[in-house]
């Protein structure tokens, strides 16, 4: 019987050891479909930052290509750092208009989707991007 005891408990440490810690950050992590739902966007974490890379592109969509390239695999969101159920300080790219600007995500009200700010000089615009 105590060695049933000593077991469970091993084992329940153990688990609990192995189980993959998610921070508060990587909650963004996942794939989005744009607003113009041409575009998946891939959010994922390296080094404590978070970005964003191109998955899927609808092939009659306006920017698949940019200077002659697909955007298929391009990083279009950089930089990212979680701060205050925000993620502040980064930049997204758009081959469309062939522009870098600031931005800032964050969650929706309804705990799925992503409120993408584009921020450039004094205007900003806000875009909501559907978690698949």
């Amino acid at each position: 019987m105590n060695k049933i005891k000593i077991l469970l408990v091993f084992f329940v440490f153990t688990g609990f050891r192995s189980m993959p810690y998610q921070s508060e950050g990587d909650k963004i992590i996942g794939i989005y479909l744009n607003e113009q739902g041409n575009a998946r966007v891939e959010m994922y974490q390296k080094s404590g930052k978070y970005f964003g890379k191109v998955v899927w592109v609808n092939p009659n969509a306006a920017q698949n290509k940019e200077k002659g390239r697909s955007i298929l695999g391009m990083t279009i969101v950089s930089n990212l750092v979680y701060e205050n159920q925000k993620w502040i300080g980064g930049s997204i790219y758009s081959p469309l208009k062939e522009q870098t600007a600031a931005c800032e995500m964050k969650i929706a009200d309804n705990g799925k989707d992503l409120m993408v700010t584009v921020k450039k000089g004094f205007l900003s615009s806000t875009k909501i991007w559907k978690r698949l």
